[in-house]
């Protein structure tokens, strides 16, 4: 019995730890798609070189920790670029986001759909600061591992696609 539950949790922690370097690739393309933008600065480039020249050796290691923090950096990095763009957001792009997410699969269904009526209300006062923040909770609610199809391996039994 020990052994099988080794080799058991030999396999799923390969799993998790491949899944936690395609997460990692995944936001290292969002991450350079955001130095190409136009409010990047050279400081973010140096930044985000100093974090990928370290790559194969975290990445070798295999420490899903440090790998998580890499991400977490990588993010930071799109973020700072993200919130340099003056460009405000309109009641339109908002409400477009809204309808868009409200068809998404959510960790937790049911105060995903309380948080869906909570703004449909919103939208019936026009109250769209508060509709903007109830779409915010929604996006950070989703279950993006059920959302996208596009995983090397998934977690659906056999690891399988």
């Amino acid at each position: 019995k020990r052994k099988l539950g080794a080799k058991i949790h030999t396999f799923y922690s390969r799993s998790f730890l491949t899944k936690t370097i395609e997460l990692y690739y995944d936001q290292k393309i969002n991450t350079t798609n955001s130095l190409l933008a136009a409010k990047s600065t050279e400081s973010d480039s140096i930044e985000f070189q100093n974090l990928i020249s370290e790559e194969k050796v975290f990445l070798n290691e295999g420490n899903i920790t440090v790998i998580k923090s890499k991400i977490e950096q990588l993010k930071n990095i799109a973020t700072k670029i993200y919130n340099r763009d003056s460009t405000p957001i309109t009641p339109d792009d908002i409400l477009m986001a809204f309808r868009a997410i409200q068809y998404q699969k959510f960790k937790n269904q049911t105060r995903a759909s309380k948080l869906i009526s909570d703004g449909e209300m919103e939208i019936a006062r026009e109250n769209y600061n508060g509709l903007y923040f109830i779409v915010s909770q929604l996006i950070e609610m989703m279950d993006k591992e059920k959302n996208s199809d596009t995983d090397t391996f998934r977690s659906d039994g056999t690891g399988l696609k």
